[in-house]
C-alpha cells in the first residue's frame, strides 16, 4: 500500500477539499466550512500553515494552523496559542493514519514558527462542537485535554427589541473600521479589554470582510473607545455578533445592554431572522447579559489545549 504523503495547500486541489467537506458536514453538520468559505476569506489563514494528505495522488485529507503569537510586552503567564484542525476524508481507508500524518505536518510547522518568535509558553488548541467526536476524540489521543467551554446562544430578532439608551456625554456611533488607524484603535482598545487574548491586524481584517459587518461603538467626547459590539452575517437570514466589550472604567452604567440592543436591531434592519453569539461558560456575567437579553443556549463547543513544551 502506498504510503500517505503530505504536501503544502494550493488552490488547484480546493475542489477535491470542498467534496471531503461537504460530504463531512452531510455526517457531521457542526463541522466547519474551512474549505467551503474559510479558506477563501480568511487573511490570517496562510498557504504555508496548510497542508493536504494525499494517496495514489487523491486529496483524502487536509489541515492547518492559525497563530496567534503574544504580545512582547504581555504577562510571562500569557502563552502563544496555535489553533489547528485536520479532517480525513470518510471515504479514507485509515482515516487515524491520515490525521496523523497531518499532525506531523502541523507539529513540524509550528517548530518553524517558534524558532522566529521569543520564547514563551506555547499551547496548541483545537476547538470544535461536541458532535464532532471523531476529531475531538483522536486530539485527547494525542494529550490534548479540555480546558473551556464556549455556549452558542440565539435569539429570535423577531421578538422585541427593547430601547436602551447611554447617558451622560457618551454617544453611540457606527464605527466601519475602514481605515488602518481606525483597526488599529479597535485592536488597541480590545487588548483593554481582554489582556490575555491576542488579536491580530489579519484576523480583524477577515472579519471586516464578511458581509454586513459592522460595529456599534460608544465614544467619549474626546473620540475613545468606552465598549464596541462588533456584529456579521452568519448566512443568509442569520446574524452573528462577533465581539462585545466594554472597558473597565465604563463598566456598570447600561452600556453593555445598549450595545447589545443597538446591534441587534441593526441586524434587524438587515433583514436578518435571529442572531448567533459565542459566550465562555464560565464568564456568568456576559451569559446572565445575554439570557436576560433573551438569548438561549443552542449547543456547546468545546476547546481543548496540548502545552507544545510537554511534547
Amino acid at each position: 500500500m502506498q504510503d500517505i504523503i503530505v504536501r503544502p495547500y494550493t488552490p488547484a486541489v480546493l475542489d477535491e477539499l470542498q467534496e471531503i467537506e461537504k460530504k463531512m458536514r452531510k455526517r457531521f453538520p457542526d463541522f466547519p466550512t474551512w474549505a467551503n468559505w474559510v479558506y477563501l476569506h480568511k487573511p490570517e489563514l496562510k498557504p504555508d500553515n496548510m497542508y493536504v494528505a494525499y494517496k495514489d495522488r487523491k486529496a483524502i485529507g487536509y489541515g492547518h494552523l492559525i497563530p496567534r503569537f503574544a504580545h512582547a510586552n504581555d504577562p510571562a503567564h500569557v502563552p502563544n496559542t496555535i489553533y489547528l484542525d485536520m479532517v480525513a476524508s470518510l471515504e479514507a481507508e485509515q482515516p487515524e493514519r491520515v490525521l496523523d500524518a497531518l499532525y506531523e505536518a502541523l507539529k513540524a510547522r509550528v517548530g518553524e514558527m517558534l524558532v522566529e518568535v521569543l520564547p514563551r509558553k506555547t499551547e496548541l488548541c483545537i476547538q470544535h462542537y461536541a458532535t464532532v467526536h471523531p476529531i475531538l476524540e483522536y486530539a485527547a489521543g494525542q494529550g490534548f485535554e479540555r480546558v473551556e467551554s464556549y455556549r452558542l446562544l440565539q435569539r429570535d430578532l423577531n421578538m422585541k427589541i427593547p430601547d436602551r439608551l447611554v447617558h451622560g456625554d457618551l454617544e453611540i456611533r457606527e464605527w466601519k473600521l475602514e481605515t488602518l488607524a481606525d483597526k488599529e484603535k479597535f485592536l488597541a482598545a480590545n487588548k483593554l479589554a481582554f489582556p490575555e487574548e491576542s488579536a491580530t491586524l489579519e484576523q480583524l481584517e477577515g472579519i471586516v470582510s464578511i458581509p454586513n459587518f459592522t460595529t456599534f461603538t460608544v465614544f467619549t467626547p474626546a473620540n475613545e473607545v468606552a465598549g464596541v459590539i462588533m456584529v456579521r452575517a452568519e448566512d443568509a437570514t442569520v446574524g452573528f455578533i462577533e465581539n462585545m466589550f466594554v472597558l473597565p472604567e465604563f463598566r456598570g452604567h447600561g452600556l453593555a445592554e445598549a450595545l447589545v440592543a443597538r446591534g441587534m436591531l441593526y441586524l434587524l434592519e438587515q433583514g436578518f431572522q435571529s442572531v448567533l453569539l459565542h459566550v465562555a461558560a464560565p464568564n456568568v456575567p456576559a451569559c446572565n447579559l445575554y439570557q436576560k437579553a433573551g438569548f438561549e443556549i443552542v449547543k456547546e463547543q468545546i476547546e481543548i489545549r496540548r502545552d507544545w513544551n510537554a511534547q
